[in-house]
């Protein structure tokens, strides 16, 4: 993804659509389209400024109350899906992706020092037996 236009550009073509340029002079002497610069004038206009929103979304995080709960699964049992476990989290009441069970897991690190982790080694997508499916085995 590129990042934003500095907030000096916006504010010198903004400055000159506002002395009456023609917005698509603006866009030709700033290097720019002209949509963009009829964008910024817009979001002037609107909210006084004209710097950019925040780039990116917010993922929420697994709730901790759910936290011993998920660590005391992954302890239990030798086989676990990501799949398995988002859908065993929504069951008890978390909002929740394969993608944030990931990186949870792997944020909190293993259940014990001597657990195989999700880290260091790759498990196969297929089980050998034309099987595909990601199991992660822990333990």
């Amino acid at each position: 993804m590129t990042r934003p236009h500095s907030n000096d550009l916006r504010e010198r073509e903004v400055a000159a659509v506002r002395s009456g340029s023609k917005v698509r002079i603006v866009a030709e002497r700033f290097g720019v389209t002209v949509s963009r610069v009829v964008k910024w004038s817009q979001r002037e206009e609107q909210t006084g400024v004209v710097t950019p929103d925040k780039i990116g979304g917010y993922r929420k995080p697994i709730p901790a109350a759910l936290h011993d709960w998920l660590m005391g699964r992954v302890r239990e049992t030798l086989e676990v899906t990501m799949v398995g476990l988002r859908d065993e989290l929504r069951a008890q009441g978390g909002r929740v992706s394969n993608d944030s069970v990931w990186r949870y897991l792997r944020g909190v690190g293993p259940p014990s020092k001597n657990a195989f982790w999700l880290t260091g080694r790759t498990s196969p997508m297929s089980r050998g037996d034309g099987l595909a499916g990601s199991v992660i085995k822990l333990g």
